[in-house]
């Protein structure tokens, strides 16, 4: 009698560990695709292509898009930026004849030359502050100002490549938009770029 109690027993608790598992499973799925409905890949073939031609993480581009307009891209802000990434008309007049286009303001309501300016000017911005961390808060900011952070003791430490990398942004709005930047591409890289 005990034996077939001690079966009945194990079953039970079998039976519970499988249900745990089984609905751990589901919840997570479920958790996931709420979470993915939050971060879109809207555009996502022209993402894919200028990430790869300019040398910018997909994540990056895609939490651009997602703070910047939302994945609106007929969107203009009041102070004349245009589209996803919010290209402003004078970055597209900056590089267009480097990039060999010959388009006008318009265009830049078009997603994929907004893409194109947008990731092209990011990759510009890293190459001069050398981390993400600081093209965000040069985004916020500008470049000068970022590059005058990274030569102060205050507000950057050297790497052990002899590179400046900010730590402290003294700019309150510029930390903001760079700490949310950087929470928005870590949660595009989790929910799907480390596989």
């Amino acid at each position: 009698m005990n034996a077939g109690k001690a079966v009945i027993r194990s079953g039970i608790i079998i039976a519970i560990v499988l249900a745990s598992i089984i609905f751990g499973f589901v919840f997570q799925k479920v958790s996931d695709n709420v979470e993915r409905s939050k971060y879109p890949l809207e555009f996502k073939g022209f993402v894919e292509k200028y990430s790869s031609e300019y040398g910018v993480p997909q994540n990056v581009i895609f939490a651009v898009i997602k703070n910047e307009s939302g994945f609106d891209s007929s969107l203009l802000s009041e102070d004349g930026r245009i589209g996803l990434m919010q290209v402003s008309p004078e970055t597209l007049e900056e590089y267009k004849e480097e990039l060999h286009d010959s388009y006008d303001t318009g265009m830049l309501y078009d997603p994929e030359t907004n893409i194109k300016y947008g990731t092209y000017l990011l990759s510009k911005i890293y190459l001069k502050v050398g981390t993400w961390r600081a093209a965000f808060a040069a985004m916020a900011t500008d470049v000068d100002t970022v590059l005058s952070w990274l030569e102060n003791e205050e507000y950057s430490e050297i790497t052990e490549m002899h590179k400046p990398k900010l730590v402290t942004i003294p700019d309150r709005a510029a930390a903001d938009f760079t700490e949310r930047m950087e929470k928005e591409t870590e949660k595009y890289k989790e929910l799907y770029f480390n596989k």
